[in-house]
């Protein structure tokens, strides 16, 4: 894996912070009253300056009224396009060097963005930065990071480690990568409420893509891993708030025909990379087995998983397919 991604430790951890750039603070929400002014006093326990612009996207549950009692929230009223429509609204209207994105319903550690701009600061001229984060259900959070997911980003940043003059023995938490698009090709490892990035690159690369049906965040990670360096915080200092698999199964089939459009969008970065190619195309390939397993077509979604650990074997798919094989066998009375 070191030799698809190469990362590096951040050298000087003791940077002037007053060369830290302005930050504007992107929320998107739609009907989220319940949770918006706990996701705001996060936003406010960062202790800095912050432009912090929510863009309500047509809220039918009193958000608007109660955004416009917050006197340091600059409110943006949308008609209800969908999340991709309302980050780039949010974008073009922002002032800050950087944007730090936060969805209305998850949280951040109160030390997130002191940690994450020592990156900037360090290395101003990178595209964009991601931390890990904790699994936030039903209002508790669960002892369980997002990074641990994706083994092989979790590996490489594992490798790396290694290199690192660690006199402590403790892991080097701060690093930047310098070709992520490989890995980030095939594994979404970056958490969106954790992410911040150049404004400059985001306009660059004409914002989210609002003709995705879904993943248009994946989709703007590689856009900028094309275009430099990426910051990683290697500590959980976001709640991502996770959906239960009853929500969740509702819109896999439109989320694996996003995979496709968004690996056929980036495949010709891969040129260079054909095993990386194939990686992708096998993650589409589960997404679609999966889809077809929580609408209970077990045989389909077996055949499917097949086709995907043929593309490249895996323990997972491995153990995926002998379940779905004890479905097919044991069915439920």
């Amino acid at each position: 894996m070191s030799a698809i991604v190469e990362a590096n430790p951040l050298i000087d951890k003791e940077c002037n912070m007053k060369d830290k750039p302005s930050v504007t603070v992107v929320i998107p929400s739609y009907n989220c009253l319940a949770t918006l002014p706990q996701v705001l006093d996060s936003v406010r326990a960062q202790g800095i300056a912050l432009e912090i612009l929510v863009v309500d996207d047509g809220s039918s549950d009193g958000s608007q009224a109660w955004l416009a009692t917050q006197k340091d929230v600059t409110a943006i009223v949308g008609e209800h396009q969908g999340v991709a429509c309302a980050r780039n609204l949010a974008i073009e209207r922002a002032q800050g060097d950087l944007i730090a994105f936060l969805d209305a319903d998850d949280y951040w550690q109160s030390d997130k963005l002191d940690q994450q701009l020592a990156l900037h600061a360090a290395n101003p001229q990178m595209a964009f930065s991601f931390t890990d984060y904790w699994y936030f259900v039903d209002g508790e959070r669960i002892d369980r990071c997002g990074f641990a997911d994706w083994p092989r980003f979790s590996q490489c940043l594992h490798q790396a480690n290694i290199g690192t003059d660690n006199h402590a023995g403790k892991e080097e938490p701060l690093f930047y990568f310098e070709q992520m698009l490989p890995l980030l090709f095939t594994e979404n490892m970056v958490g969106t409420s954790t992410v911040i990035a150049r404004r400059d690159l985001l306009l660059q690369v004409g914002g989210f893509d609002t003709t995705l049906p879904s993943a248009s965040d994946w989709d703007m990670w590689l856009a900028l891993a094309r275009l430099g360096t990426v910051g990683v915080v290697n500590l959980p200092l976001c709640d991502y708030t996770f959906m239960r698999e009853g929500a969740i199964s509702k819109n896999l089939d439109t989320r694996a025909a996003a995979l496709k459009l968004i690996l056929d969008k980036h495949r010709s970065a891969m040129r260079k990379h054909p095993l990386v190619c194939l990686r992708g195309y096998q993650r589409w390939v589960l997404a679609l087995a999966e889809a077809k397993r929580c609408q209970g077509r077990h045989l389909t979604a077996m055949l499917t998983e097949l086709a995907g650990f043929a593309l490249w074997p895996h323990w997972r798919s491995l153990k995926t397919l002998l379940g779905d094989t004890r479905r097919l066998l044991m069915p439920r009375a």
